[in-house]
C-alpha cells in the first residue's frame, strides 16, 4: 500500500509533447534522460514501469501494432542508448522518437 501511494505521488507534473497534435502527458518527476540513466544504474524501477505503460498506451491507440516485435528488454536498451546520446532530452521525447521509428519501419 505504501509503495502504491509513493507511485501515485510521483505523477505530479505534466508536459506537452512536441508533435503535430500536442497532448498533455502526465509523467514522473524524474523524467529527464539523465534521471533515466541514473535510475537504471541504481535499479529504480518506477521510471521504467512508467515508460512501458506510456509506450504501451500509445501503441494501444495506434492504428498498427507498433510494439509487435518489441519486448521490455529491447525497449529499455533503446532508451538507454537514446538517453546516453541525448542527456538533456526527456523520456517522453525518447518514447515518441522510438514509436516514430517503429512507425516508419
Amino acid at each position: 500500500m505504501k509503495r502504491a501511494i509513493i507511485y501515485l505521488c510521483v505523477f505530479a507534473f505534466s508536459q506537452t509533447v512536441l508533435a503535430a497534435d500536442p497532448k498533455t502527458v502526465l509523467y514522473l518527476v524524474d523524467s529527464s534522460c539523465g534521471d533515466w540513466v541514473e535510475a537504471r544504474q541504481k535499479n529504480r524501477n518506477s521510471i521504467q514501469f512508467w515508460y512501458l505503460g506510456f509506450i504501451s498506451g500509445i501503441n494501444f491507440r495506434a492504428k498498427d501494432d507498433l510494439l509487435s516485435e518489441v519486448n521490455a528488454t529491447s525497449a529499455y536498451l533503446w532508451m538507454d542508448k537514446y538517453c546516453r546520446e541525448n542527456p538533456l532530452k526527456t523520456v517522453i521525447q525518447g518514447s515518441v522518437k522510438l514509436l516514430d521509428e517503429l512507425k516508419t519501419n
